[in-house]
């Protein structure tokens, strides 16, 4: 069959008519597309409506499928004068619609309803358009056919997740051990950075070894400020040896990021495991931490319940009051 697709907007050809031409030219139609009539009605559409009328005559078109209301008047005024075989016409909003002035409404609405039976099948984008062109053309008539995306060109994309930590880089604080998971996570093929903001003698040594590893990771060194770096990061990771009460821990946690420690005493009553972190196991962190990464879910409700649980019981004001009745005597 041989298929005129004609359109007045650019866009309404690349996004509607260049999809659609090529689907029936797999099913074996000739299709011919052509666009870039002006919008306003002037006396240049009569010229308009005979070049169409020669298109149609000259390469004996089967089909004239025409999208939005001017190519459509056109079109369909061209088609009859032709005596082409089917003409369907794409309408994607009414004409009419009620941004316009009275008078031109009015307009539209008449062109439309004399037009209507130059065609013999018109398809509109949803009920609501339908119900709005029962008022110039028969239901008969009306095929509602969604518009349709090419689902498989938009698939999801995984966002690689920034694993952080904050220390100092000196043995028993596990930068090694983040190193070694970041490395493990990253030949598993899961979706993650490392990022690590601290320094200390460590630091050439895990720099060497990342490079070696080809560990994809950013040395921040140490920073003043460390809340810009809390809040690139997607879970905060502190799989320390041993531990007292860390205060990086505790700003990660006012920064409502998860956070995933060693399971020392140095936690407990900090890290609730299961509600404000995850308190981990030598073993078992690559296991917990691609569980995580597999749960957004999960991770918003313990950032959240961490930062409530900071803010709560580890306030800086509280504790400064707590300090000034030790050290001036006030009970």
């Amino acid at each position: 069959m041989r298929i005129l697709e004609l359109s007045t907007e650019e866009q309404v050809q690349r996004w509607f008519i260049d999809p659609l031409a090529a689907y029936l030219r797999q099913k074996g139609h000739q299709v011919i597309q052509k666009s870039g009539f002006a919008r306003t009605i002037s006396l240049r559409d009569l010229w308009s409506v005979m070049k169409v009328w020669w298109w149609l005559t000259r390469w004996h078109i089967d089909l004239l499928h025409v999208q939005t209301a001017k190519a459509g008047a056109i079109g369909r005024l061209a088609a009859w004068m032709a005596g082409t075989v089917r003409v369907v016409y794409t309408m994607h909003d009414v004409p009419f619609h009620d941004g316009l002035p009275r008078w031109k409404k009015r307009l539209y609405r008449w062109i439309e309803r004399r037009l209507a039976p130059l065609c013999h099948a018109v398809t509109v984008d949803s009920p609501a358009v339908k119900n709005r062109a029962l008022e110039v053309l028969p239901d008969r008539k009306i095929t509602v056919i969604p518009v349709g995306v090419d689902t498989t060109r938009f698939q999801p994309r995984v966002k690689p997740l920034m694993l952080g930590m904050v220390a100092r880089l000196v043995p028993g604080k596990g930068t090694e051990t983040f190193l070694g998971l970041i490395h493990t996570l990253q030949a598993m093929q899961q979706p993650c950075f490392g990022l690590l903001v601290g320094d200390g003698p460590l630091d050439p040594l895990l720099q060497r070894d990342a490079q070696q590893w080809n560990i994809g990771i950013w040395f921040a060194g140490a920073q003043g400020d460390v809340r810009p770096w809390l809040a690139a990061m997607d879970i905060f990771l502190f799989p320390s040896e041993h531990e007292g009460l860390p205060v990086a821990v505790l700003e990660a946690m006012s920064m409502g990021l998860p956070v995933m420690v060693s399971d020392l005493p140095a936690f407990d009553g900090l890290v609730r495991h299961g509600e404000t972190g995850l308190r981990v196991q030598p073993g078992d962190w690559i296991q917990a931490i691609s569980d995580l990464m597999a749960a957004p879910a999960r991770r918003w409700m313990l950032g959240h319940a961490a930062r409530v649980h900071a803010r709560t019981y580890y306030e800086q004001a509280a504790s400064h009051r707590a300090y000034e009745h030790v050290l001036t005597g006030v009970v």
